[in-house]
């Protein structure tokens, strides 16, 4: 419930604040879903670094997380129906992530931005991620 209230405080003020809660929370969400101890304390670490010294890394270190969840997602078939939910995940998160891109590449030339895309398809692969995991 925090990603998206976060991210709604962050796109309406656009302020610094919202950026790091915006971000907190799918850092969060990120290192949960990691089920080994000693990964989601290295995790939180490089996080917290990244948060304090370098905040525009934080998108590279998401966009790191989302790929290593998405590795693991598409090798943990539990059921088949487990297996549906993280191939629509994967699918979802890659082509919101194929969106996020060409939005930043072609932002000054496109009469609107797709950022929107972006938060829509992750907001549904995110969903698919919490039913993989129940």
């Amino acid at each position: 419930l925090c990603i998206p209230l976060f991210s709604i405080y962050f796109h309406a003020t656009l302020s610094y604040a919202g950026q790091i809660l915006d971000e907190v929370s799918i850092l969060a969400f990120v290192i949960l879903l990691d089920d080994k101890r000693g990964i989601q304390c290295i995790k939180a670490l490089i996080s917290l670094a990244c948060l304090l010294i370098q905040p525009s890394l934080n998108r590279y270190v998401l966009i790191t997380y989302g790929f290593m969840i998405a590795y693991k997602l598409f090798f943990m078939h539990k059921s088949e129906i487990q297996s549906l939910y993280g191939v629509r995940a994967v699918l979802l998160a890659l082509t919101g992530f194929s969106v996020w891109v060409a939005d930043i590449v072609f932002c000054m030339n496109m009469p609107f931005s797709l950022h929107w895309a972006w938060h829509i398809l992750t907001g549904i692969a995110g969903f698919y991620m919490i039913k993989l995991f129940e």
